[in-house]
């Protein structure tokens, strides 16, 4: 059964003060917390689909946002975090192992939620949401030594959010939410299908030392969002398993046969009709479910609307900052 459609919204973007893990990281603690949409628009942290975070700071430099959505289904929180110093983090070892690395983000996600830990640096420690929890482990996400973020995009849903680093030629992104709908019910499906949703979350990450691109038009799958590799410390897109926090990789399971351009999808009388987007298993090839809200459409900026008869229908999460390209689109 499929669920419910959800609304995407753009919060808007913020400049880091310095291309560091720390910079990074006070940039989406701003977008978080702001009071106003890109817009202009009222926007209250906590309420209708607006995500809150809280910032974790060790020696006064900030090294872990924890954010949670508005639907917070199986009390989960994604955790984006990093630092210049020595840390030993939990991270990521299978399907795929990541190391730690100075200087870089990094993303998890949380499951059955307490209280962030305060031993040690709370972030790095085998539960960051003390116990009870459960806890993934960190991927790499964004590496500064390699890339330099010129600006940080959020959006948002009631039980997602996708993060765009833009850099000045290009854009690498990161997301986690409810986004996978499986099209089954627990009842026929309990080993695909949550119990309480139908759904399942995605950690959909990119390479540490690469931007993304989002072209669907490809013979060579790397680094295409969303898409992961087989290694460590390369692009990886994973899903949580149902109840739990081990991770299976999957990737997109479609590409289209012409590349896209600024009309594509739009029909001849001007009507937009983007693609969805069907996922499966890397490893057998299994069907996963559909990308909720999230699909291909016409070659865009990052943060561009796409309107009809006055009305935003959806926002663009490109591959470049300043030219028309390879475009995801979420739909408002």
């Amino acid at each position: 059964m499929a669920l419910a459609a959800r609304t995407w919204k753009y919060v808007g973007s913020a400049v880091p003060a310095a291309n560091t893990a720390a910079g990074i990281l006070n940039a989406i603690y701003t977008l978080c917390i702001s009071g106003t949409y890109y817009n202009g628009a009222a926007r209250t942290p906590g309420s209708g689909v607006a995500v809150t975070g809280v910032q974790h700071q060790v020696g006064g430099v900030t090294e872990c946002v924890d954010i949670a959505p508005v639907a917070q289904t199986h009390g989960i929180r994604y955790l984006l975090a990093g630092s210049a110093s020595a840390r030993t983090p939990t991270m990521v070892t299978s399907p795929n192992t990541d190391t730690w690395q100075t200087a870089t983000l990094m993303l998890g996600m949380a499951r059955n939620w307490n209280t962030y830990n305060v031993t040690g640096n709370g972030w790095d420690q085998a539960l960051p949401g003390s116990a009870g929890s459960l806890f993934t482990g960190y991927v790499r996400a964004f590496a500064c030594a390699s890339l330099t973020c010129t600006r940080v995009h959020l959006f948002e849903c009631a039980d997602g959010i996708i993060i765009a680093l833009a850099q000045s030629g290009g854009c690498t992104m990161l997301g986690c939410g409810l986004d996978i709908d499986t099209r089954v019910t627990y009842a026929t499906s309990p080993n695909c299908a949550e119990n309480t949703t139908g759904g399942r979350y995605l950690m959909w990450n990119t390479s540490s030392s690469q931007a993304i691109i989002t072209t669907f038009h490809s013979a060579s799958f790397s680094p295409i969002l969303p898409y992961g590799q087989s290694g460590a410390n390369l692009a990886h897109c994973y899903m949580l398993s149902v109840g739990g926090v081990s991770l299976t990789a999957v990737w997109r399971n479609s590409t289209l046969i012409n590349g896209t351009d600024t009309t594509s999808f739009i029909n001849d009388d001007g009507d937009w009709i983007p693609l969805e987007i069907e996922f499966a298993a890397s490893t057998n090839n299994k069907s996963i479910g559909r990308l909720r809200e999230v699909r291909a459409g016409p070659d865009r900026k990052i943060g561009d609307t796409f309107s009809s008869s006055g009305t935003v229908r959806g926002y663009a999460v490109s591959s470049h900052p300043t030219v028309d390209n390879d475009t995801l689109w979420l739909i408002a």
